[in-house]
């Protein structure tokens, strides 16, 4: 019996050339919706009536927002790094939606409009994302070993 042939070095680091290749658009098109939907939330936060507050409690507000964008920069990581592998079409997007709406909230609490609403839309797309990580959990992904 002969062994299995060993993949070469210059054979790996062409076949993780064609994987970054392969998901590069999508990972600058999740990019571009949240982009987009912070600077949606920007002009409507602009266009909407703003909160009258405290000195103090308008810090504290932004200083949540700050870490809730600490937050949206976490998950943006964490779903481009999922990207890498094949990905049902609606998983995707509801992974890119579920980011933006994160994303989208965040603004609103920074620009202090709308802070009701702009929870509930952060809230929505942290447990949009936490249903469609347990959906994709169910299928098994390959260690990140294995590539």
């Amino acid at each position: 019996m002969t062994a299995p042939a060993r993949a070469t070095t210059s054979q790996c680091v062409r076949s993780e050339a064609r994987a970054v290749a392969r998901t590069w658009p999508s990972r600058a098109l999740l990019v571009v919706i949240c982009l987009s939907a912070a600077l949606a939330a920007a002009r409507l936060g602009e266009a909407g009536p703003s909160a009258t507050l405290d000195a103090e409690l308008a810090r504290l507000l932004r200083g949540m927002a700050l870490l809730k964008a600490s937050i949206v920069a976490a998950v943006l990581l964490a779903v481009a790094w999922r990207l890498a592998w094949p990905l049902s079409f609606r998983l995707a997007t509801a992974y890119a939606l579920s980011v933006a709406a994160m994303a989208a909230g965040c603004m609103l609490v920074w620009k202090l409009a709308f802070l009701a609403t702009a929870s509930v839309v952060f809230h929505l797309g942290l447990v949009t994302l936490g249903v469609a990580s347990f959906v994709d959990g169910r299928r098994r992904l390959p260690s990140w070993r294995s590539r």
